[in-house]
Formats: C-alpha cells, sequence, structure tokens
C-alpha cells in the first residue's frame, strides 16, 4: 500500500524537529485519530494529531493497548511509534496475524520511512541544517535494516527462532542503528527474545487473533496411565475441584530420556501413548514463550481425557521496554491480552476513533441528511443455523433475488460463506462478486464490494467453550464476541466502507441479533454514525425468515428417524437436537456414530441401576428417564447415590424439572492433584508402572472424585521390577476441532 498519495506535510519544528500534519482525507492510514476517554480504571493515553516521531510520550505501564475499529489509524500510529524506536537505536519485534500481512506492513513501514526522508531533503533544498542533514542521513540508514522472517522461508533444517538469530547477528554488526524484524504473531509464541533489551526494544502484537489453543493428547486412558503421563513432566497445581484437575506445566522431568526408554522398554507394542508424550516435551522445546497446561477430567466412558492448553505467557514482558497490542475490541478479542488483563497485568489504553471534524464525514448521506446505509438480515428474529441454510436451494434463490432487486445500486458484492455453502449458490447475480470465508481481516482488496452479504458464522462449539471457560474464564459471551461478532464486524470494514463512503451500502446479516450486535460495537469507533443506529436497526429487511423457524422436525424417511432417536436415547434428546439444528441431521448422524459407545454394557448398567430401586418404581420408569438425558449422562449423574436419591432424580427427568448435580455420597478412589515441582524419581515412577500391571485384573473406570490428595496409591507394592511387562489400554486418539478465530496457523 503506498503512502506517497496521502495529503500529508512533513515540516521541521522550532527543534529542527520533523513534525507530521495531516491535511484532507484522502488516505485513511495516515490521517489523525481521536482518542476518547473509556469507564476503564487503567490510563488511557492521549494521541495529539501532530505524530512527533522524536518525542518521548509519558506511557507509564509496560502494556501498552491500542483499541479502534478499521480504519481509524491504528497501524498509522504504530509505524511512526516504530520509526522513532529504531531512530533512538532500539529493535521492534513487530507481529502480523498473517505472513500477507507482514509483507503489508514491510511495505507500508518502509514508506513511511521514505515520506520522512522525503521531507527532510526537500527542506535541506531551501536552506542546509545540519541536525535535518544528520536525521535524513540515520532515515536512509533504516531503509536497511527492516527484516522479515516467516515459515515460507524455511529451509535446511531452520527453524523460525534460529532464523530470528540469524538476523539479529546481521542486525548486530551496527550496533547503534535501529532495526524492525517483521515475524507472524504465533511465531512470537516460538521465537527465544534473550536477545532483545527490555530498556530500548518493542514488542508489536499488531491484530494478534491467534485462538486459544488446546490439544487433546491423552484420550481414553485409566488412571494409572494418567499418573503416567504426569510422571513425566514437571507441574504444578492451578485449579482442582470436583470435576477436573488443572495442573501448569513448567518444563520435562529431569530423568524424561530415562523414563521414556522405561516405557518404551516394557510397552513396545504402545508406540501411539509415548508417542504423545513425546509430542507434549516436543511443545515445550518449542512453544519458547507459552504457558502450557494439563485438564485431566473424567469422561462419560468412565476413563480419563488429558488435554494440553497453551496461551502467551507474560513471561514475554521480560524482554522488552514495551509491549503494545492493537486491534478492534483489543482487550477481549486478542486472546493473550485477555488472559494478561484476567491475571491482573496493568496497562495503559488508547481508544482510536474516527474524528469527522479534522477528517471530513466518514459517510455518504441521502437527501434525508441520513447515512446511505441498508440494513438487512436472512434469518429475522430467528436463528441463522448453516444446517438450515444450506438443506433448501430455495434459501440461496430468495437471497440472489433480494440483491438483484436492489437495481443500478449494486457495483460489487462481498459473498462471506461458510465452507457447506456451495461455490455456485450464488451464480445467479447480475453483478460481480467476490466469495471469500467468514474470516476477511486484513484484507484491503474488496472495497469496490457496496453489499456485503455474511452468509455463515464464525462459532464455537460448546465444549471447547466449557474448556476454555474452565482454564481461561472466559465466557460463551466473551467467545461469541472473539469469533462470531468480531468476525462480523471486519467484514462490515473491508467493503466500501474501508474508506470514504462514496456510495450506498447494504449490508446483509445472518440474522438480527447478529446484525444488532455487529453494528453496535462497529458504531463505537464511529461517533459520527451512533445517532443514527437505532433508526438503522429498526428498519432491518427480512430476506428469508420462514426457512429458519424453530419447528419440531419430522423425519419421512423411517431409517434416518429411528437412527435419530436411537442416539436421542444414547446422547441425550436436547444434546442431539441442538447438533441437528446447528449442523443437520446428516452430519449429526456421522458425528454421533463415531462415537465410542459400548451400548450393551450402557443398557446393563442401567439395568443395574433400575435394580436399584425396583421396590419404589418400575424400570420402564427408570429407562424412560435415561433415554431422555442419555445414557451416559444418566450413568454419571446416578453414580454414588442411594436409592432414594436415584428415585428422586429420575422423577425430576420424567418431570421435566431441572437435573440438580448431586455430591457423590461415598468416594471409591482419588486422583492425586498435586505434582511437585521436582521432578519424579526413577524408583518412583517403577512403582506406578507396577501398580498398573498388578491392577490389570481390575476394572479402570472407577468413579473419581478430584479435589482430594491420594494418600499411597503405590505404597504395598513388590521391589523387585525386573520382569515387569506393564500393559496399557488401547491408545491414543488425536482429535481435531475448529480454532475459535478460525485463522489458520501460519508463521
Amino acid at each position: 500500500m503506498k503512502l506517497v498519495n496521502t495529503i500529508e506535510y512533513f515540516k521541521l519544528n522550532e527543534n529542527g524537529e520533523l513534525d507530521v500534519f495531516f491535511e484532507g482525507i484522502k488516505k485513511e492510514l495516515n490521517a489523525p485519530a481521536k482518542v476518547v476517554k473509556s469507564s476503564l480504571q487503567n490510563t488511557i493515553v492521549n494521541t495529539s494529531a501532530n505524530s512527533n516521531i522524536y518525542v518521548e510520550k509519558n506511557q507509564r505501564e509496560k502494556l501498552q493497548l491500542i483499541d479502534g475499529g478499521v480504519g481509524v489509524g491504528k497501524t498509522t500510529l504504530m509505524l511512526k511509534e516504530t520509526i522513532k524506536t529504531m531512530l533512538a537505536g532500539g529493535v521492534v519485534v513487530y507481529g502480523t496475524h498473517s505472513i500477507e500481512a507482514q509483507v503489508e506492513r514491510s511495505e507500508e513501514l518502509l514508506n513511511e520511512i521514505q515520506n520522512y526522508i522525503n521531507a527532510g531533503v526537500n527542506k535541506l533544498k531551501v536552506a542546509h541544517c545540519e541536525k535535518v542533514a544528520e536525521k535524513v542521513e540515520k532515515l536512509k540508514a533504516l531503509l536497511n535494516r527492516v527484516k522479515m522472517v516467516s515459515s515460507k522461508d524455511l529451509d535446511n533444517g531452520l527453524t523460525v527462532d534460529s532464523m530470528f538469530q540469524n538476523v539479529m547477528s546481521e542486525l548486530k554488526l551496527q550496533p547503534n542503528t535501529g532495526a524492525c524484524v517483521l515475524v507472524t504473531n504465533v511465531a512470537v509464541r516460538l521465537i527465544n527474545f534473550v536477545a532483545l533489551s527490555n530498556n530500548n526494544d518493542l514488542l508489536v502484537l499488531d491484530d494478534d487473533v491467534t485462538p486459544f489453543s488446546m490439544y487433546k493428547a491423552f484420550d481414553k486412558h485409566n488412571l494409572n496411565e494418567v499418573e503416567i503421563v504426569k510422571a513425566c513432566f514437571k507441574t504444578e497445581v492451578v485449579k482442582v475441584d470436583d470435576n477436573e484437575s488443572i495442573l501448569k506445566i513448567i518444563g520435562k522431568a529431569d530423568q524424561f530420556g530415562e523414563l521414556i526408554k522405561d516405557i518404551e522398554r516394557k510397552n513396545s507394542t504402545n508406540t501411539k501413548f509415548t508417542a504423545e508424550i513425546k509430542k507434549v516435551a516436543h511443545m515445550i522445546d518449542k512453544e519458547k514463550n507459552n504457558d502450557l497446561f494439563f485438564r485431566i477430567f473424567k469422561n462419560k466412558q468412565s476413563s480419563y481425557n488429558v488435554e494440553q492448553f497453551s496461551k502467551l505467557s507474560q513471561n514475554v514482558f521480560e524482554h522488552f521496554k514495551k509491549v503494545y497490542a492493537l486491534s478492534e475490541n483489543v482487550k477481549n478479542d486478542n486472546t493473550a491480552v485477555y488472559s494478561w488483563l484476567k491475571e491482573g497485568v496493568k496497562y495503559d489504553c488508547t481508544m482510536l476513533t474516527y474524528d469527522s471534524e479534522k477528517r471530513g464525514k466518514k459517510f455518504l448521506y441521502g437527501a434525508d441528511n441520513k447515512p446511505m446505509i441498508r440494513i438487512a438480515s436472512i434469518a429475522g428474529e430467528n436463528k441463522f443455523t448453516i444446517a438450515k441454510a444450506t438443506n433448501d436451494q430455495q434459501g440461496y434463490v430468495k437471497v440472489t433475488d433480494y440483491i438483484n432487486n436492489l437495481g443500478s445500486i449494486v457495483e460489487g458484492v462481498m459473498f462471506s460463506k461458510n465452507n457447506r455453502v456451495h461455490e455456485t449458490a450464488f451464480n445467479n447475480l447480475k453483478c460481480a462478486f467476490d466469495t471469500v470465508s467468514t474470516i476477511t481481516r486484513g484484507r484491503n482488496d474488496l472495497t469496490h464490494n457496496n453489499v456485503m452479504l455474511n452468509y455463515g458464522l464464525n462459532k464455537v462449539d460448546n465444549y471447547t467453550g466449557s474448556a476454555l471457560n474452565s482454564l481461561h474464564g472466559v465466557s460463551m459471551d466473551e467467545l461469541d464476541q472473539q469469533v462470531t461478532i468480531s468476525a462480523q464486524v471486519q467484514n462490515i470494514g473491508r467493503g466500501a466502507l474501508r474508506t470514504t463512503q462514496s456510495k450506498p451500502v447494504v449490508l446483509i446479516f445472518p440474522d438480527n441479533e447478529t446484525a444488532r450486535a455487529s453494528m453496535i460495537r462497529y458504531a463505537k469507533s464511529y461517533p459520527e454514525l451512533q445517532p443514527f443506529v437505532d433508526e438503522l436497526l429498526s428498519n432491518i429487511e427480512v430476506i428469508n425468515d420462514g426457512q429458519f423457524k424453530n419447528e419440531k422436525k419430522v423425519y419421512e424417511d423411517e431409517k434416518t428417524k429411528k437412527r435419530v432417536n436411537y442416539l436421542k436415547s444414547v446422547h441425550g434428546e436436547e444434546t442431539v437436537q441442538s447438533f441437528i439444528e446447528q449442523h443437520g441431521v446428516n452430519t449429526a448422524i456421522d458425528h454421533f456414530g463415531k462415537l465410542n459407545v459400548d451400548e450393551k454394557n450402557l443398557k446393563k448398567q442401567v439395568t443395574k441401576i433400575a435394580q436399584k430401586v425396583r421396590k419404589i418404581m418400575k424400570a420402564s420408569i427408570v429407562k424412560q428417564a435415561a433415554e431422555k438425558i442419555g445414557f451416559n449422562e444418566f450413568i454419571e449423574k446416578c453414580e454414588n447415590l442411594k436409592t432414594k436419591a436415584i428415585a428422586e432424580l429420575v422423577k425430576n427427568i420424567n418431570a421435566g424439572g431441572e437435573v440438580v448435580e448431586t455430591v457423590g455420597e461415598t468416594v471409591l478412589e482419588v486422583v492425586s492433584p498435586t505434582i511437585e515441582k521436582t521432578s519424579s524419581t526413577i524408583e518412583n515412577f517403577k512403582n506406578k508402572m507396577f501398580k498398573n500391571k498388578n491392577d490389570s485384573n481390575v476394572s479402570h473406570t472407577k468413579a473419581v472424585e478430584f479435589g482430594k490428595v491420594e494418600s499411597k496409591m503405590y505404597s504395598n507394592i513388590n521391589e523387585d521390577l525386573k520382569n515387569l511387562a506393564t500393559k496399557f489400554d488401547n491408545g491414543v486418539k488425536e482429535t481435531q476441532f475448529s480454532m475459535p478465530s478460525g485463522v489458520a496457523f501460519s508463521y
């Protein structure tokens, strides 16, 4: 993106320093931004329209947040701060959300430096000044000090970290000159920054939407296998309750190599288990700036899952003078910032809004003096689901007809689609259109489109949401803002509203609820639009609400009906029905059909429960309750309950009342939540493995109560371990899921 066409003037102040003065509004990135107050308890940094690259701002906290919508000037502000730091001899590690954005930001920075050089040269043509000449030479030197490091250049076994270290070594050949090294935000998690200085250098996280990382490392294992995993790593307890244990991984055990050899020697047939332990160890070595965690919990099959989470550690602050994070809704959408603020990290925040008084009107107004923006929704007040949106071709026809009937005002359509929507769904549009994914962050090539069609939503499934809530404390509402609304707001700002509006705009949202949340959030950065938002949202044009009415599904296919009813009996009616409404019946059958369920065993367990209460109620009533919420959930809720409590639970379920979680009355076994920071000894580890062998004739699906320290699980064990032949249950299953942000992990 070239900056030379901007109406921006570079002048010298009375101290011989270069200042930048803005006039006009032709270039979005280089126009000034208005800083507004917020209700934050932290400092709000005031930013002047005249951005002097030689003057230090009063920024008290190490973490600096810059918030604002698309096009209000966040990047411009950060580029000037980058140049100022480089002139002072500092290094700026500049993270971007993608490799493409990395290239674009590099070009913008070089153009910005060249603009300052041109301003100085023009001044020198009028009259020579030693100070100006000296600063022009320093600026020229910076042109060769802008470097990029990314995975696309990896070769000969190099890593992103080793490439970064090589670049830093080259830059140190000129120690008195600053530099900027551009990386991706994912790479920030992988690079050792020990060579950086916390007196001069900056870290920038520009539009960092790197999602919370979650990996299901160990799936369906017994308790002793979980203890073996824990023995391989140094950990400390973060959280323990009746449902789960969360451990922070400090590092590998001191005897990690010997432990792995011992496992491989005694369990040569189970290579998956060892491979997963090694994979976790590799992540510890690779993710140098991430905090890693284990989440251990009992699944519905009464075995155990161990999931691994990671997030950017606040320890990264140790290597930099300041850490800048800039994006729209930065405190919530930037997952690293979200975690840091939860942890109590102090910060300064700059909230940028579009200043219409200085830049001119952002929006185009009609004869009625109202913004020429129309809002429509596909599902209206009904909930948009991709299953319903794609199960009837008439839905595409109705949206196509709506856009075609807009007439000559349509110059181009940005078609943002879910991957389940067919590429040819809107081929009957009479105008040109660009097909993009639901993620358009960073796209500046769509401004010719004045109709934004959002035919899909980014969503986080309930399981992932629950796990992230447990570890990071992020609620489903906050995830909805991070994942769903954030993408919609980006889509609003990527078309004709990316720059000053010059044509009528039509915004088509999936449903009214999404339209309201997105427009209210978008308008935060544009005070000029705020007085009109209520009226715009009160006149939403509904395109196809009939297709999304929440009616009970009647299956004409008897085979499908029987299959759905069976799945509901096993997994719960509400669980299966909710999945069907969101993803469609065929996807639901495929999804639940792949889950490993021992139906025969589940029915036996329900029968045993019915026998316990046979003097109080009929077995058919118990079975009815089990089928209503699903065999798995019913068995789990009845665990450790006595006769009267089970009967009360059954009555409550059949009556349609709320199912209350009941604390178990007896404890059959306890999970050890504590692992000392010092690593386990070889002898203790062997004892654990020997215990696993001796317990091979015992069921591994006993009830476990989390939150209580296990006392001497491995006490009465024969010390003679010469002929151990430890056996593990079936190994590890790797699972995949959509990351909250939907952004590819390129670095």
